[in-house]
């Protein structure tokens, strides 16, 4: 299991997210709702920025960002290996 805080507006929660994961899932499976749309990487509705721990995710693709912050799909973005993750949403 490795260790995801989310942070954001009224959102500061730590959760355990097993090896192998995808972010959104294992976000929805320990009661915060991240927003997503086609579940697939498309439609980018569920774009985060991570603040820390980037080198423990394995994303398929970052996002392009203008203020070079790395941004990722939680739909498709898996926990990769233990470490400390940080997730601004």
């Amino acid at each position: 299991m490795t260790k995801v805080r989310f942070v954001g507006t009224d959102l500061n929660k730590v959760v355990d997210i097993k090896i192998g994961s995808l972010i959104l899932d294992g976000a929805q499976s320990n009661g915060i709702e991240l927003p997503y749309g086609c579940r697939y990487g498309s439609c980018y509705a569920c774009v985060v920025e991570v603040l820390k721990g980037i080198e423990n995710i394995d994303c398929p693709n970052t996002v392009p960002n203008k203020n070079k912050k790395t941004s990722i799909l939680t739909c498709i973005s898996k926990i990769k290996k233990n470490g400390d993750i940080v997730i601004k949403v």
